[in-house]
């Protein structure tokens, strides 16, 4: 339990910083995907990990497409480079979603998470917003991660 620490933040508050060294942990809340009509309440928070302050990478749990989210700390996402971000899949199938990992994110790789079942791993058989991108189809994929020196 020593390990764990809980963490809790309210929409519009200001990130949250944690340093586990070697390890710092940035966490902001985005609204979760679905808002304003479903999932109103919970609580889904961004994650941005550096290690050795060399390595970041940066989780975006089930985060809503909707620019305005991010665009109420737009430092935020200009103060650290990712090296690697994981969005949800639903965020290469829209433009603004793509704009945002785009313009805001700007990681090195970014790689699609929670993808469903029902899309293939062969890229050409995806849907035509999904062909174009990295995603993770099986579970336990891994992907090495190149970082500047």
């Amino acid at each position: 339990m020593q390990r764990v620490h809980g963490l809790s933040l309210e929409n519009g508050m200001a990130a949250t910083d944690i340093v586990l060294a070697p390890l710092l942990v940035e966490a902001v809340r985005i609204r979760h995907a679905g808002w304003p009509n479903r999932h109103a309440n919970v609580e889904n928070i961004v994650f941005r990990v550096t290690l050795d302050n060399e390595t970041t990478v940066m989780h975006f749990g089930d985060a809503d497409v909707d620019d305005a989210h991010f665009a109420m700390r737009p430092e935020h996402w200009t103060e650290r480079h990712s090296h690697l971000a994981m969005p949800p899949y639903w965020f290469f199938m829209s433009s603004e979603g793509r704009r945002i990992l785009q313009d805001r994110i700007g990681a090195n790789k970014v790689i699609g998470m929670h993808v469903p079942t029902d899309v293939p791993d062969d890229p050409a058989s995806r849907p035509k917003s999904l062909q174009d991108v990295d995603l993770f189809t099986q579970p336990g994929e891994t992907r090495t991660l190149k970082t500047p020196k």
